[in-house]
């Protein structure tokens, strides 16, 4: 094959097993990497481990058709396994991961490991300087404890599309550490009372349940009535996706929280008469209404919300609201009173209202004859579907102007970064 055609020639060899797959792709990119660095070069020696240094390595083996026991001994014949800080194993069949698969990767820092796996052992007790752990698409329900043991240093650790479905008692109160909590796309059904314990200095705990089409099934219902809350005293960001609360009163345990996205769990405007949020900076929800903002919400500075109907009263309920500059809304139906004043677009950064359904026409220009400066806009955008206009733009806003704590910041622009991508900025 031709090392500079090394992307459309690969998948037209066959390999034996994962050892032979990953060795090749080791030595194709040692070598790729010098050719970058020496293109007049067509001998390369790959002898010397010491020599062959990669920070990060990613093994990308869907093309197998099997896999046995992950076995990573050899590794260190190849490249210097001290340098290594970042390791991706992509694959499509399941294997076992075996007690010491890792042993000797005391450098490496972030872990992920994508694809279905079984007859898993303690393989994470040789990673003391692991900082993040990603697993994706296992089929495992539930996690013992002592499978974490061992990560003292552990900051991130996120599952995706795994079938857990059950969080334990005790399930990461060996993770001291850990700082952000991600399920994302499981099946998660049964949270025990104590599930979170040991997770006091947790900064950001996000929980999405997986999107089912079978026939019969049913949005889980999780109920947080049960689970111990207390020790999450340093929660500041909580990201609630896909299922079913029968009542929100839980929130009001996290006094330091400032972003809260509830946006796809349906709430009726009454529950939000019992929150009691007085940091909270960033607030994404569905309700049936616009809901009336109590005191608490007084230093909540951007919405961005789904409801079903655009209240003839809302200037009412945004009245505690002094410090809202961000402003966004997906409506289905409107209200509108002509008496009705609307004193808080004037302090707006940024504005969208998104109509599901096309508005009456005196109330698209009610809002264009006493609101709208084009001239005054780095974007501006008025039609029968949206009515918008940006101060500064929307990347701006959240990078530098919103009021966030910088973890909290750091973790909702990653968020939205995909949002960002799609739409230019420039």
């Amino acid at each position: 094959y031709d090392i500079k055609t090394l992307d459309e020639t690969r998948h037209e060899l066959s390999y034996q097993d994962f050892e032979i797959f990953a060795k090749f792709e080791i030595i194709t990119t040692l070598m790729k990497n010098k050719l970058a660095l020496e293109p007049n070069t067509f001998i390369y020696d790959l002898s010397n481990p010491a020599e062959n240094k990669m920070e990060i390595l990613e093994i990308n083996a869907l093309v197998l058709d099997s896999v046995s026991d992950m076995e990573l001994k050899w590794l260190s014949k190849f490249i210097d396994i001290n340098n290594l800080y970042e390791l991706t194993l992509r694959y499509q069949i399941s294997f076992g991961i075996k007690k010491n698969t890792f042993f000797g990767f005391n450098s490496l820092q972030t872990l992920t490991l994508f694809g279905p796996a079984y007859n898993v052992e303690n393989f994470l007790e040789n990673l003391s300087n692991l900082k993040s752990l990603t697993l994706s698409h296992w089929q495992f329900s539930k996690f013992e404890p002592n499978f974490f043991q061992g990560l003292p240093n552990l900051k991130y650790l996120t599952f995706i599309n795994t079938g857990l479905s059950h969080v334990k008692k005790d399930t990461f109160s060996l993770l001291k550490s850990l700082e952000y909590l991600s399920i994302k796309h499981c099946k998660v059904d049964i949270l025990e009372e104590e599930c979170l314990n040991g997770l006091d200095n947790l900064i950001k705990l996000e929980i999405e349940t997986r999107k089912m089409y079978e026939e019969g099934f049913k949005t889980p219902n999780i109920n947080f009535d049960n689970v111990s809350l207390s020790n999450l005293k340093k929660l500041k960001y909580l990201r609630l996706s896909d299922f079913l609360i029968t009542q929100i009163n839980f929130i009001n345990n996290f006094e330091n929280l400032e972003a809260l996205d509830l946006l796809k769990i349906k709430l009726n405007h009454d529950a939000f008469d019992h929150m009691n949020l007085s940091n909270l900076k960033y607030f994404k929800f569905t309700s049936d209404k616009v809901p009336i903002f109590n005191e608490s919400f007084k230093e909540l500075q951007a919405i961005d919300g789904e409801v079903s109907v655009w209240s003839d009263d809302i200037q009412n309920r945004f009245s505690n609201l002094k410090k809202l500059d961000y402003l966004k809304l997906r409506i289905e139906s409107v209200e509108l009173d002509p008496k009705q004043t609307f004193q808080f677009i004037e302090n707006l950064q940024i504005f969208y209202l998104y109509f599901l359904k096309t508005p009456p026409k005196k109330f698209l220009n009610f809002f264009k004859n006493l609101y709208f400066e084009p001239d005054k806009a780095e974007k501006y955008q008025f039609n029968e579907s949206i009515i918008s206009f940006e101060k500064i733009l929307e990347k701006e806003y959240f990078e530098n102007f919103i009021e966030l704590s910088p973890d909290v910041r750091k973790e909702l622009v990653t968020t939205m970064d995909r949002f960002f991508n799609k739409r230019p900025f420039s």
